[in-house]
């Protein structure tokens, strides 16, 4: 809320127009306001409230709060005096401060200062939850109240109520309008072009996806019969070690019966035994052999059609590999399209919000001086006016609120506070050189 240099009169806007005089209200500064009307006044029937000039009806709004006090021992006294407006501080005596502070009054001596101390450090945080649920109320109600203005200027504008100041408020707005559906149409054509890439790319992988589930089956197929041969292969190649294990306990056993029979000192019926058993075994060599050969045969045969179903499984695997490469791909793709379009959504919608707030700003200053012109006698604007007036009201309720908790947390005294504060760092310093000293001496 600012006051317009030339009339005196406030204006919810702090740049454009002014909605009283229509004089620019570049420039402007602060001036010390006059008093709001009492609550009882404010609390009249809507039927009484005048609608006129804001000044004389005393509908001002609020400031702006002061802003978070870092450090509780270091407030600026003279600054925070300078900030409060006269029509906030109307009214709020130092009872009421005390009694939202809950300092009371500090006792004497050190240990009523450390008290004192221990008990506004610990009121301040509770006041400062306190401000800043009431600012995001005062905030909440200024929002309301530029709302409810801008409502009434839409509805002024449509029933033609106007007069020659306020063309150019409307002019304003209306461009506000114009320019906030061009980003509308910007991010609906934004919208529109992501969703069908999206869902290009999204045929694109439904696609390779169906591809990639044939290729699939075809590597399942190669390797089955890839796995077949190597089973083949182990079991032929088994049979053969088998046959050639027993091929060589054979002659072994010819070999060792051999060397018994060379012995001359043996019994001839012994060496007898001895070489028709080397007969017996001799014959049953060509038939293992036989095997071992057919077994090799086999594998031969196996060779061939093995590297075949090596290479076709390698084929296979390659184009599966492929299509899950260029899968994986596409989704990359797709989601680098989602994140560039995510930022770009991001601000588009952050230029949405702020030509939203300028076509509320620019239809609220329609709103706020169509009651400054007393143009809302009609039946058609009066309720709107008078739901204006109220939400005026409740914003300068809340201004006041935070107002009044920011001044009763800067209500204690300084003074005890300090020295409170300096005997327990006194006390705490102390503390550390006596156990400072005592580790000493048990060290010694």
């Amino acid at each position: 809320m600012i006051y317009c240099a030339h009339c005196k009169k406030p204006s919810a806007r702090e740049s454009g127009v002014c909605p009283h005089c229509g004089e620019d209200l570049k420039g402007t500064t602060r001036p010390a306001r006059e008093a709001p009307v009492a609550k009882s006044e404010r609390s009249m029937p809507a039927a009484d409230i005048d609608l006129g000039d804001a000044s004389s009806s005393g509908l001002e709004l609020a400031t702006e709060s002061l802003d978070d006090v870092s450090e509780l021992e270091d407030v600026d006294n003279s600054v925070q005096e300078k900030s409060l407006a006269p029509s906030l501080r109307e009214g709020m005596n130092e009872s009421e401060i005390n009694r939202i502070s809950g300092f009371g009054k500090p006792g004497q001596g050190i240990v009523a200062g450390v008290k004192y101390w221990l008990k506004v450090r610990d009121r301040h945080q509770a006041i400062l939850k306190d401000i800043e649920g009431a600012r995001e109320e005062s905030e909440s109600s200024k929002n309301r109240l530029a709302a409810v203005q801008a409502e009434l200027g839409k509805k002024g504008q449509s029933l033609g109520v106007t007069t020659d100041s306020i063309k150019n408020l409307v002019s304003s707005a209306l461009v506000a309008d114009g320019e906030f559906m061009s980003v509308r149409k910007r991010r609906i054509g934004l919208e529109s072009d992501h969703r069908d890439s999206v869902r290009a790319l999204e045929q694109t992988i439904r696609d390779l996806e169906k591809e990639t589930a044939e290729v699939r089956r075809d590597e399942t197929a190669a390797s089955l019969r890839l796995d077949g041969l190597k089973k083949d292969h182990r079991r032929v190649e088994g049979q053969q070690k088998r046959a050639q294990i027993e091929h060589r306990n054979l002659i072994e056993m010819i070999e060792r019966h051999q060397e018994e029979y060379s012995d001359l000192e043996k019994p001839k019926q012994e060496r007898d035994k001895l070489l028709a058993r080397i007969s017996e075994l001799d014959r049953q060599q060509p038939e293992i052999v036989e095997r071992i050969d057919a077994h090799s045969e086999d594998l031969k045969k196996l060779v061939v059609p093995l590297a075949q179903a090596e290479e076709e499984a390698k084929v296979v695997r390659d184009r599966l590999s492929e299509f899950t490469e260029r899968i994986v791909a596409v989704r990359a793709e797709k989601a680098d399209l989602n994140r560039i379009f995510s930022q770009a959504d991001g601000s588009v919608s952050r230029q949405i919000d702020v030509e939203r707030e300028q076509i509320t700003a620019a239809w609220a200053a329609v709103g706020e001086r169509m009651i400054a012109e007393r143009l809302c006698d009609g039946d058609d604007l009066r309720d709107n006016a008078q739901v204006v007036v109220g939400a005026m009201e409740a914003a300068h309720d809340g201004s006041r609120k935070v107002e009044l908790l920011v001044r009763a947390m800067d209500s204690y005294d300084k003074g005890v506070f300090s020295r409170g504060r300096n005997v327990v760092i006194a006390g705490a310093i102390g503390l550390v050189m006596l156990i400072a000293v005592l580790l000493g001496v048990f060290v010694v």
